[in-house]
């Protein structure tokens, strides 16, 4: 097997035309090894996405053109989120795109428009070998949400905007409807969902100026 290095770090002159430089010695012990040793994937820039999302130790990210739902490997401190093309997961297509990634427990929670989804798993290692991710599992309900700015994660759960109003999906991957005292504000587009976790609050700002606030201690 071939291993490659980086040997030393040439120099660029903006007034040459070209540069010169000169392997004198073999690689030192320190010398860093090209990422791909070992068959690790090659690193690719992810495809415009209109969501992402951390989730463990990767980023997710959806509302991708071809339904999917895209995953890098796993992160490491000090690089560049890596991602790569074959670190995809296909979604079926009822539902349309992808409008929403959340993290509950250990789950990647999946909204779409009127549907919720789980994944479980820790995914696969930077060669795409031991991939013990699933099919996306549906959660029971006829709720979701096209609007990820409504999504907060709490300790209770994860309140989301659906178009019938605000609910909550449960730790126990249920759904409960929430919004019944905020109905009159269902026309309004919610811009933020903030947790304050000191006052136990989620805080939802909308298009026009009003806040509306479930105080998820209390349940009001």
């Amino acid at each position: 097997t071939v291993v490659y290095y980086r040997h030393g770090v040439i120099a660029n002159d903006a007034t040459a035309d070209t540069v010169a430089y000169t392997i004198s010695s073999l690689p030192s012990a320190t010398a860093e090894v090209l990422y791909t040793t070992g068959g690790v994937l090659d690193n690719m820039a992810p495809p415009a996405a209109g969501i992402i999302h951390q989730h463990k130790n990767r980023y997710f990210i959806g509302d991708l053109e071809d339904g999917s739902i895209g995953y890098s490997k796993e992160s490491v401190v000090q690089e560049g989120i890596p991602f790569s093309d074959y670190f995809r997961i296909a979604m079926e297509a009822d539902g349309g795109r992808v409008r929403g990634l959340a993290t509950l427990d250990s789950n990647l929670i999946i909204f779409k428009r009127d549907r919720i989804y789980y994944l479980p798993g820790d995914g696969p290692v930077d060669s795409g070998a031991q991939n013990d991710y699933p099919r996306p599992i549906p959660i029971a309900s006829d709720v979701g949400t096209e609007n990820p700015n409504s999504i907060a994660e709490t300790p209770l759960g994860i309140f989301f905007k659906s178009s019938k109003g605000i609910y909550l999906l449960k730790r126990n991957l249920t759904t409960q409807y929430v919004g019944e005292g905020v109905e009159d504000f269902n026309s309004l587009d919610i811009t933020t969902a903030v947790v304050l976790a000191d006052e136990s609050e989620v805080r939802f700002t909308t298009s026009d100026g009003a806040t509306l606030i479930y105080n998820y201690l209390f349940g009001q």
